[in-house]
């Protein structure tokens, strides 16, 4: 598919859940065998930027989101997988989603 087809971002949007979910799916077998998680280095920044429009879309358009990401390469060495729930778990707690309003207050 080309860079111009109509679909091209789309298909991208599908592809990339597609590796979310199948990284998920590693972290959830690796926990059920207790198994460590193998990391390695990696740029956050990079993470940070392929998780920007799926966390737009999960957090909703009434809430306001800013991804500021670091001038350089910002390397770390983690499990990519496993920090990219973090930082869906992190973003998803902090709207409050799935709390009830008393709770949320």
């Amino acid at each position: 598919m080309t860079a111009e087809h109509p679909l091209q971002q789309e298909v991208a949007e599908i592809s990339q859940a597609a590796q979310q979910a199948a990284s998920l799916t590693r972290q959830l077998l690796a926990f059920g065998r207790k198994q460590m998680l193998q990391p390695e280095e990696f740029d956050l920044n990079v993470i940070v930027a392929g998780l920007d429009r799926l966390l737009r879309r999960v957090i909703g358009e009434d809430i306001e989101f800013t991804t500021l990401l670091g001038q350089g390469p910002l390397l770390v060495r983690a499990d990519p997988g496993q920090t990219e729930q973090v930082i869906m778990n992190l973003a998803i707690n902090d709207t409050g989603m799935g709390m009830d309003p008393e709770a949320q207050a």
